[in-house]
């Protein structure tokens, strides 16, 4: 990927319904050479689906990321598959280890308990050796709950969340006029993320973590970020907070590990810094968000 690869997905990201000329708009190119860029990234299976998920705050859930150890004697795919069937657990990626194996998760759950259950279910696997959970700090989005006519609308996008506001229209039985004050609702409140799911792991790319503490007397959470940011432009894609403890994980998508080796050294003279740990991702296995089961559960009783 390049940067207007880059540029295209975290618009996607943060609106995955927008129109290929508002897309060109935003990134600098024409509307058809959006749709080329996007189609491509779909074939090279960096663009996974699109999809529509409620905002945390709609759900009452919060995010997690985990680090699950093994002794190594796990059949990889039996296990990823296993983690993956789990409720809370979204997204499973075998990392680059030493010794025995290493697994990154993240997961949505809404209560305590949930996430109390998601531990033991880890712990008790057969070769789990250590399991590692980091509460993330994320956008919660607005409070609101949703009406019988927002939940119609929703029902049409969930396999097709790009679709026309006249396919909505014919899908949900509402007129064209109605859809779009939904939709414009929607949005306004922050109640729902239109984003997509995509594996930069796929095709030529290389992407790595660098768990990070750092000094808070020092440095702020966002100013780690911003630095992040500032520092490796072209290879930085994202970070998430941990709230429990003095933490932030920063992802970085490279040529090679060349570059990797370059930004780990760079990351750890950072005057903030304490220590690091460095993950690189072997691949990434998507399961279903909790979020998406909600909303199908939301829908359902709707219906009924």
């Amino acid at each position: 990927m390049d940067s207007v690869d880059r540029k295209l997905l975290w618009e996607l990201d943060a609106n995955c319904r927008i129109s290929y000329e508002k897309l060109g708009q935003k990134i600098n190119l024409s509307a058809n050479a959006s749709r080329k860029r996007l189609e491509n990234l779909i074939e090279a299976g960096v663009i996974v689906r699109f999809m529509v998920i409620p905002h945390n705050a709609v759900l009452d859930a919060e995010f997690i990321s985990i680090l699950v150890y093994t002794d190594g004697t796990e059949i990889q795919d039996d296990l990823i598959h296993r983690i993956g069937n789990h409720p809370v657990v979204h997204h499973v990626s075998p990392l680059v280890t030493t010794e025995g194996g290493t697994y990154h998760l993240f997961g949505q759950y809404t209560s305590i308990e949930m996430l109390s259950e998601l531990g033991q279910f880890l712990k008790e696997l057969d070769a789990v050796t250590e399991v590692k959970q980091y509460p993330v700090l994320f956008p919660r989005g607005g409070k609101i709950q949703l009406t019988k006519m927002q939940l119609k609308v929703l029902a049409c996008l969930i396999d097709n969340p790009r679709m026309s506001i006249s396919e909505i229209a014919q899908c949900s039985k509402l007129n064209a006029r109605m859809v779009r004050r939904v939709l414009d609702k929607l949005q306004e409140e922050r109640a729902v993320r239109f984003t997509v799911r995509w594996d930069i792991n796929a095709g030529d790319n290389t992407s790595f973590w660098i768990l990070i503490r750092w000094n808070q007397k020092k440095m702020t959470h966002e100013e780690i970020v911003k630095t992040l940011e500032s520092e490796f432009p072209e290879d930085y894609w994202t970070s998430f907070v941990v709230a429990t403890e003095p933490i932030v994980s920063g992802r970085f998508v490279v040529a090679n590990l060349r570059r990797a080796h370059q930004i780990i050294g760079k990351v750890k003279e950072m005057p903030s810094v304490e220590s690091t740990q460095n993950f690189v991702c072997y691949s990434s296995f998507d399961f279903p968000w909790l979020g998406e089961t909600l909303l199908q559960d939301m829908i359902s009783r709707m219906e009924l």
